[in-house]
């Protein structure tokens, strides 16, 4: 024969009774659980972008060292370049002395030798005038004027040379006298002017020259 214990059924589904949410709260509980989730994006993205910041700072800081570092070498260069400049400025100056000492020398012998072609002249002044050389003088004639400016124009490093005026000028004794005026360029050879450099001295190129006013003793013939 067969025993149902009904009591037993009754007991059991009494001890788990159903649990039933009513609409409010599970509304509450999907609220909070997407104000949670709100609030670990937030702080995931709050993480985020402090490391960010955090990388461009450290780049920012970076580039402000390379900037000084740049800035130094920089400045370092520039004084280089003043200090060249001014070693420049040292070099042609002395090289400018050397000319003002060795190219009127030079300018004188030729000029000498010039006016012993031209027999019968006198050389009164001879200095600088607009750039260039300016030669007054006297002769016993014309012929003795052409031949100076012949003989300066087939001289070395005279250039340019116009007879710019002559004319009679009778002197006290009652000799006939011709004044004349004429202006030139010199160019002192090169080789001429290094030749009586010292050793281990620069060679200047050959400059225009403009002789600061020279007397030059008077030089007769015949």
């Amino acid at each position: 024969m067969m025993r149902i214990n009904l009591l037993a059924q009754s007991v059991g589904s009494e001890s788990q009774p159903e649990i039933v949410q009513s609409p409010a709260e599970f509304q509450a509980r999907v609220f909070g659980m997407a104000i949670g989730a709100v609030v670990i994006t937030l702080s995931a993205a709050w993480w985020l972008l402090g490391r960010y910041q955090a990388k461009l700072d450290s780049q920012r800081a970076a580039e402000r060292a390379e900037a000084q570092r740049l800035a130094g070498i920089a400045a370092e260069n520039k004084r280089h370049a003043a200090e060249l400049q001014e070693i420049d400025r040292r070099i042609a100056a002395v090289q400018s002395l050397e000319n003002d000492r060795r190219g009127p020398v030079v300018f004188l012998v030729s000029l000498q030798e010039a006016v012993n072609r031209a027999p019968a002249l006198n050389l009164l002044t001879v200095g600088p005038r607009d750039g260039r050389l300016s030669l007054n003088g006297a002769a016993s004639s014309v012929t003795a004027v052409a031949d100076l400016v012949s003989a300066l124009q087939s001289s070395t490093g005279y250039q340019d040379v116009p007879l710019r005026e002559y004319h009679e000028d009778d002197d006290k004794g009652g000799r006939v006298r011709f004044k004349f005026s004429l202006d030139f360029r010199f160019e002192p050879p090169a080789s001429e002017v290094a030749a009586d450099l010292p050793a281990g001295a620069a060679k200047p190129a050959g400059a225009p020259l403009v002789a600061r006013p020279q007397p030059v003793a008077e030089k007769r013939h015949g």
